[in-house]
């Protein structure tokens, strides 16, 4: 696959993403399966894969393995 930004190869990778559902609480993803330029690192994410995360953030429960615990920091302007 080309990249659609600048025409560079596009390798597949996997990745973490933090997303937030729409109350507002994070979500960790963990070893998504993604598509990278490797020229100016555009990241591709598959309609598939795309459609998985938008069930789990829909859903009333998400079944987890493990949560995380990380801090806060407010940057004032």
């Amino acid at each position: 696959m080309k990249c659609f930004e600048c025409g560079g190869e596009v390798i597949q990778l996997k990745t973490s993403l933090i997303l937030y559902r729409k109350d507002r609480t994070p979500v960790f993803f963990e070893d998504v399966p993604v598509g990278e330029c490797r020229q100016c690192g555009e990241k591709y994410i598959s309609g598939s894969v795309s459609g998985k995360i938008s069930e789990f953030l829909e859903s009333e429960k998400i079944k987890t393995k493990e949560h995380l615990k990380v801090p806060v920091v407010h940057l004032a302007a």
